[in-house]
């Protein structure tokens, strides 16, 4: 995976979340207004530490889900309640904090520690950067490993200063203006919550009524792989039925290790081993492909067509 593109990534997620107006941002353009460019600077320091540490907790989270599928059940279970609760709490509540004028007498340390407090005390990052990351992983635009985790956590630190910067150089036209209050973005946040939670209850309902087995039948298909030969979660999918669960077929095979399944010889429809970060070992799945005979390069199966095996031909 490229490193540099696993940190644009996460400098654009970071930005992407950062740039609509909020506390954070705008208490930074507003120190910098009142006070000069410097102590604007330290309390977007302060912030980034903090995000860059959420960032990565968020990051470990995904990684977390990824290997305890039962646990993505659960959240898809309860995702549509905490929609409804985001909803009331950010939308129909009508009660708004106040917020404080921007104290001019603090010094440039204790800018800092402000935006490490403030940013504390904002939690989205962390639900924002998780979902994201684990929508990064099934797309296969980066793996969790720790080289491409840092990498991550480096943009998102990097995008979130970006957007600082720009709110402390260019918003002139807030100079006179109060700081807003969290309300409108909070609003934002709860629309995406309802938007996130109600597709991934969509999708639990489509596979529920074969969830309980879905796993099984995978592994039942996965063990009758011919040696030396490979086929992808598509054509397992396709194979059972169940055409748009490519997705859920990767979850099985991740959580086949300990079950005698040869998951190392599924792979995507390219025939890259998107899901070797799953085995022990850096290069583990490559080197079960190459004990068989199969060419492995750059993580990309050689010659895929020779050695696919289609289920659906097949069995």
């Amino acid at each position: 995976m490229n490193i540099s593109f696993v940190f644009l990534l996460g400098l654009f997620v970071a930005f992407v979340g950062v740039i609509p107006p909020g506390l954070l941002n705008m208490t930074a353009a507003k120190i910098s207004l009142k006070e000069g460019y410097t102590r604007g600077f330290m309390f977007s320091l302060g912030a980034c530490v903090i995000v860059g540490l959420q960032t990565y907790l968020a990051a470990v989270f995904a990684k977390y889900l990824s290997q305890h599928l039962n646990v993505i059940e659960i959240l898809k279970r309860v995702a549509f309640v905490i929609a409804l609760i985001s909803i009331y709490f950010f939308i129909l509540a009508k009660r708004e904090v106040a917020v404080q004028e921007v104290d001019t007498s603090k010094s440039k340390k204790s800018r800092f520690f402000q935006g490490i407090l403030m940013s504390s005390l904002n939690v989205f990052p962390i639900p924002y950067q998780a979902y994201t990351v684990t929508a990064l992983v099934t797309l296969k635009w980066m793996y969790l490993d720790n080289l491409s985790i840092g990498a991550y956590v480096a943009g998102a630190v990097s995008g979130t200063f970006v957007a600082f910067y720009i709110y402390i150089l260019f918003f002139e036209k807030i100079k006179n203006s109060k700081i807003s209050s969290q309300k409108r973005m909070n609003q934002t946040i709860a629309f995406i919550t309802a938007v996130v939670a109600v597709v991934t209850l969509v999708d639990f309902i489509a596979v529920m009524p074969d969830s309980t087995h879905f796993f099984d039948k995978c592994y039942e298909v996965a063990r009758q792989i011919p040696f030396g030969r490979v086929t992808s979660y598509g054509a397992i999918a396709r194979h059972l039925g169940a055409v748009k669960s490519a997705r859920m077929v990767g979850y099985a095979m991740t959580a086949s290790h300990g079950k005698d399944v040869p998951a190392h010889r599924v792979v995507n429809r390219k025939g890259l081993l998107t899901g070797k970060q799953h085995f022990e070992g850096t290069n583990l799945m490559q080197q079960l492909l190459e004990s068989e005979g199969i060419q492995v390069k750059e993580s990309q199966i050689i010659d895929f067509e020779s050695v696919f095996w289609d289920p659906a031909k097949a069995l």
